[in-house]
């Protein structure tokens, strides 16, 4: 993971990784503050939350953004509605998706989420344990990291 200190906020960067949509870790790292969420891998599996406080308000897949869940699913509808979401129940388009949540994300935190943002941030980088996939890879041994016999 990577993480950049931003003016009055924190962005992080999780690389080739699900740690960010475990819904335990984003009420935790939510406590005092609100975390807003954006996870898409090169499969467009994709998820978007906003947690305040350890509380899941609205989360949906960008792809599928009428089928939301959280303690107030529709909260979002208006914001959704002018970032370019179809809220009723149609899809969003695979090429959309993506930069229709980045759209979100501006209009709720108002930062701009830009490439030049991204690249100019400054980041520190660590990688992080996590008990859940450590046993599934004691589990599931990748053969070709494995020593020679």
């Amino acid at each position: 993971m990577a993480v950049a200190a931003m003016s009055g906020w924190s962005l992080v960067v999780e690389d080739n990784g699900i740690l960010g949509l475990r819904d335990d870790l984003l009420e935790r790292l939510s406590t005092r503050t609100t975390v807003v969420s954006h996870y898409r891998n090169v499969e467009q599996d994709s998820r978007f939350a906003l947690v305040k406080n350890g509380d899941i308000q609205v989360a949906f897949d960008p792809y599928d953004p009428g089928d939301r869940t959280g303690s107030h699913p529709d909260m979002l509808l208006a914001a959704m509605r002018a970032a370019g979401f179809a809220t009723d129940g149609q899809g969003s388009d695979d090429a959309d998706a993506t930069e229709l949540a980045f759209a979100l994300t501006e209009r709720l935190t108002r930062v701009p989420m830009t490439t030049a943002l991204l690249h100019a941030a400054t980041y520190i980088v660590t990688a992080v344990y996590d008990a859940d996939t450590a046993a599934w890879e004691q589990e599931n041994p990748d053969p070709g990291l494995q020593p020679a016999g």
